[in-house]
């Protein structure tokens, strides 16, 4: 995975001293860590959408999962898997199970390739099959486990991340725990404008983030997520001169936009890192776009993230990342 990561050069001098900055294992730590959503962004193009269903002939035949093996009996079961899905070099695993009145149970579990910085993802909710034709369409909600449609119900959403500790001679694992808080099921509720060509440094520096409006969108969502990092086991401590666990806070906006008879899709990663006293102790903005032709080709991939460490009795470090 090739990564452009640059230490702002005014920063760098005022830190430098015969301690902090002669470890390029620490160094590396603190990037990968800071800038991991920019990372696995950089992997793949990673969409914020249900897993299931699947709406591409490649995968099931006319669009849509066929579940009439297990209609006819509440409990009962289908498995399957899939190759190169969500993305390329992804792998998911799939159960639905029927939960009766027309409802089902879908569980994913998404694996990802060798040497990302994710392991597994696992994203679990209920489909409605509203017309009871046995099967699941895009037409059928997302669902609540008692029918109602709920578009923003999961009854879990999780990726688990594998951190390289300061000395690369192991990882350390990190659960990301997620929650979709908004998403456009009709043109009402929230269209976010592209974020592509957004000034990371200024994003940066607010205190909070509230993406610009585009009535013209035709998908957006915004998901939290909460993370859990021990430093000493990652080498963050190093910098911050106590062992403490910090608390990710992050938010990623998510839209589509029509650009001519292409389409503009982007997302924007906005995260706050805190000590247990409450502290900031660092900041990081990514944004990740791409566009997709009438044909669904993808081209002009960029991730471009910032981040800032607050470093006690010191300078603040800014660190950049550009694909």
């Amino acid at each position: 995975m090739k990564r452009n990561l640059l230490l702002g050069s005014v920063v760098l001098v005022s830190m430098l001293s015969c301690t902090m900055w002669d470890s390029p294992d620490y160094e590396a730590a603190v990037k990968d860590m800071l800038l991991m959503s920019a990372v696995a962004e950089n992997e793949v193009n990673t969409l914020s959408k249900a897993t299931l269903p699947i709406y591409d002939e490649h995968f099931f035949t006319n669009k849509e999962l066929d579940v009439s093996s297990i209609s006819g009996t509440v409990g009962a079961s289908l498995s399957g898997a899939l190759t190169n899905y969500p993305e390329s070099g992804q792998n998911t695993k799939y159960t639905v199970t029927n939960k009766g009145s027309g409802v089902y149970f879908v569980q994913t579990e998404t694996r990802y390739r060798l040497g990302s910085n994710r392991e597994v993802t696992y994203e679990d909710y209920y489909l409605k099959d509203t017309e009871l034709d046995n099967k699941l369409t895009n037409a059928d909600p997302v669902c609540d486990q008692n029918g109602t449609t709920d578009y923003l119900f999961r009854a879990r959403f999780e990726t688990n991340f594998s951190l390289m500790n300061y000395a690369k001679s192991r990882t350390v694992p990190s659960l990301r725990k997620e929650t979709i808080a908004d998403m456009t099921t009709n043109k009402s509720l929230l269209q976010y404008a592209s974020f592509d060509g957004l000034d990371l440094a200024q994003v940066l520096q607010a205190a909070s983030y509230e993406p610009s409006p585009d009535q013209n969108a035709t998908y957006s969502s915004k998901v939290t997520y909460t993370q859990e990092i021990k430093t000493q086991q990652i080498g963050l401590s190093y910098y911050l001169g106590k062992h403490v666990d910090l608390t990710l806070d992050g938010v990623r906006y998510y839209t589509e936009v029509p650009a001519g008879s292409d389409k503009k899709v982007s997302s924007l990663y906005f995260e706050t890192w805190k000590d247990e006293s409450g502290n900031i102790v660092a900041k990081t903005v990514t944004v990740y776009s791409y566009t997709i032709d009438a044909s669904g080709n993808r081209s002009s991939k960029l991730v471009r993230s910032r981040a800032t460490l607050y470093i006690p009795n010191s300078s603040p470090v800014t660190f950049d990342s550009i694909e």
